[in-house]
């Protein structure tokens, strides 16, 4: 739940329940086909994790994230390489929680700001001339700009979109305040391999609070097959009805003419 409290106490998030951020080596539910298709840590791999944004040069929970700062992952990966940084473009709160937030530094202060962010994604060559990213984000409240995630093979805002994204959890958050939690994946599959890529993001609107960020990369020397989403049930059953119909129409016109002779 998000208990943001103004009139004299500090802004004060918990975190996403039941969130969903998955790993390499897991199956994603609702996704036909791997998502990841390497084991965390492997040659060739990379990731990391940010379960709170406090970890930079006078951060604190709760505090002020000023923009152009790079809050440390909790946990990465780098494959003997620099490891991948988030760097925020906006000046952010940050919850007690950890939580990076668009608004409300502190008491009586109702300043609220767009989450603008970047992520430097470290990646490797040696493993052949592919290379898929996996990017992952928990949201609280107001939820991302989700045609905001766009890759770059440069240093530039990024210009590709994914080549394929899903919501993996969605849950009300109720209370006062009320909004969603959302979890959501996007991964691309390039047919390039490099030392490092950049991919941009954005709230749709002021305060968006960026619970967690997990970004996962892998170079390999064949191509990914990129995994679709599995039709929800309800789809199935109107497939079902459609061919039940197409197959009642059929028998009614092979009928007909012999009622008619």
């Amino acid at each position: 739940m998000v208990s943001l409290i103004s009139s004299g106490l500090w802004l004060c998030q918990a975190k996403l329940v039941r969130a969903e951020i998955y790993v390499p080596d897991q199956s994603v539910p609702g996704v036909s086909g791997d998502v990841f298709g390497w084991d965390q840590g492997d040659v060739n791999s990379s990731f990391a994790f940010w379960d709170s944004f406090d970890d930079f040069l006078g951060g604190s929970a709760p505090g002020f994230l000023p923009a152009g700062s790079s809050p440390a992952a909790n946990s990465v990966f780098d494959n003997g390489g620099l490891p991948s940084l988030l760097t925020f473009e906006s000046n952010q709160s940050i919850a007690s929680s950890g939580n990076a937030y668009g608004g409300l530094f502190g008491p009586g202060d109702d300043s609220t700001f767009l989450t603008d962010a970047f992520a430097t994604v470290r990646s490797g060559t040696s493993g052949g001339s592919f290379t898929r990213i996996v990017a992952q984000f928990e949201t609280l409240g107001s939820e991302l700009d989700y045609s905001s995630l766009l890759l770059s093979l440069t240093d530039a805002p990024g210009t590709i979109a994914p080549s394929f994204a899903i919501e993996t959890n969605r849950v009300s958050l109720g209370g006062t305040f009320g909004g969603e939690g959302v979890s959501y994946l996007a991964l691309w599959d390039l047919d390039s391999s490099q030392a490092e890529y950049r991919f941009d993001f954005m709230a749709q609107s002021n305060n968006m609070s960026l619970d967690k960020v997990r970004i996962d990369s892998f170079t390999r020397n064949t191509p990914f097959i990129t995994p679709s989403a599995v039709p929800e049930p309800s789809s199935f059953a109107m497939l079902g009805l459609i061919g039940t119909t197409i197959v009642m129409a059929r028998r009614r016109r092979r009928v007909l003419p012999l009622l008619g002779s």
